[in-house]
């Protein structure tokens, strides 16, 4: 058991904030998350307290189809007041799950609480990829399915994940298909951080590595020791016409829209048979 620097003073209760993080991409409120069915997913805690200190045990319980789940673990010692940790939960039906989380003293007192979380489901067969971007706008897209909506638990999804958020442990990144990651956020993540992820991707996951700068590869030894060649300088290249058709042609689905774009445009030389399709690094 550990003596942390959280707690409520009588002369400053509001001072203790509890914010849970449930799923890929989730809220401060413990909402907009994306869990997998029938798979792990992280549950990202933010405790911040400028009171007296207590010893600080999460509780992390759900009300699920196929029978629920309580999780709990004393958090681990701080000398600061501000603590963040990520722990591994697992959706045995992620359509029809509430979450309940606690943060509870010594005496078994609660202190805070966040009831009735309700992260996005999504089906275990459909694609969910997690990226961490340079830039809050830098998230990419997937397509979405024709004749649906974007809320059907079929639609693949992007779920964001903050550096701050990102698991320590290999099995709270199991539901991921694969990873978009920025060199230069690649440099922010802590040891744990970075085995973990290393964990995931020898286990099958899939690493899809933007390059800011040449030196954020260079500064990394985990991520350079993994692509498959070296990164020199830079230099500028004009886009061809080609590329530029290619990139909008969009997904598979849409190849016929691009046959159509080739044929009103016989100048251009039509790319590959189709875009390459393999495991991204």
């Amino acid at each position: 058991m550990a003596l942390l620097g959280f707690g409520l003073a009588a002369s400053a209760r509001a001072a203790l904030q509890f914010d849970v993080f449930v799923g890929y991409g989730g809220q401060p409120t413990g909402t907009d998350g994306i869990v997998r069915e029938g798979g792990w997913f992280p549950v990202a805690v933010e405790v911040q307290n400028d009171g007296q200190p207590f010893i600080a045990t999460f509780e992390l319980s759900s009300v699920q189809m196929g029978g629920g789940q309580t999780r709990r673990m004393v958090v681990p010692r701080s000398p600061i007041t501000r603590k963040r940790f990520v722990i591994g939960a697992f959706a045995g039906s992620a359509g029809y799950s509430t979450w309940d989380a606690r943060l509870m003293d010594e005496r078994g007192k609660v202190r805070a609480e966040k009831n009735g979380l309700r992260p996005t489901g999504l089906a275990w067969e459909s694609i969910l990829l997690g990226a961490t971007p340079r830039t809050f706008g830098g998230l990419p897209k997937l397509p979405e399915l024709r004749n649906n909506n974007n809320r059907s638990p079929m639609q693949p999804r992007v779920a964001r994940l903050p550096v701050e958020q990102y698991p320590d442990t290999t099995i709270a990144l199991e539901s991921l298909n694969a990873i978009y990651l920025n060199s230069e956020k690649a440099l922010e993540l802590k040891v744990n951080q970075a085995a973990a992820l290393l964990g995931w991707l020898h286990e099958g996951g899939h690493l899809i590595i933007s390059v800011e700068q040449p030196s954020d590869i260079n500064a990394v030894p985990w991520l350079r020791s993994l692509l498959p060649c070296e990164v020199g300088g830079i230099s500028s290249l004009k886009s061809s016409q080609e590329i530029i058709q290619w990139l909008s042609a969009g997904d598979t689905q849409d190849a016929e829209a691009f046959r159509s774009l080739q044929r009103s445009t016989p100048r251009s030389r039509a790319p590959g048979a189709s875009k390459p399709v393999g495991h991204g690094i």
